[in-house]
C-alpha cells in the first residue's frame, strides 16, 4: 500500500516546469515568481533560486524577484558564503 501511495504522491505533483513553458507574457512572471515562492516555502530553494534568476534575466531589477533571492540565498548558505556570491554578482554586472 506505501508503495502505491507514493507513487500517486509523486504522479500529483505539480509538473512547474511544464505549466511555465506554455505561458507566454504578460502571464510567465506572475506564474514564475508564485512557483518561486512555493517553492522557496517548500525548502527548496535550489530550485526556488533557478526561478527567481531566471525572472531576473527577462526583467533586470525586478523588485520581487530580487526579494526572493535575497531570502533564497539567505535561507540556503551561511553568512559569509552569501556575501561572497553577492560581491561576486555585483562584480558580474
Amino acid at each position: 500500500m506505501r508503495a502505491s501511495a507514493s507513487r500517486i504522491a509523486s504522479s500529483t505533483r505539480p509538473n512547474f516546469e511544464r505549466m511555465i513553458a506554455r505561458l507566454h507574457e504578460p502571464f510567465r512572471r506572475p506564474v514564475v515568481l508564485a512557483v518561486a515562492g512555493t517553492l522557496e516555502d517548500a525548502g527548496r530553494y535550489a530550485e526556488a533560486e533557478a526561478h527567481y534568476r531566471s525572472v531576473l534575466e527577462v526583467t533586470p531589477g525586478d523588485p520581487l524577484a530580487e526579494a526572493g533571492l535575497d531570502r533564497v540565498l539567505y535561507e540556503s548558505r551561511p553568512g559569509p558564503e552569501l556575501l561572497v556570491a553577492r560581491q561576486r554578482e555585483a562584480i558580474e554586472a
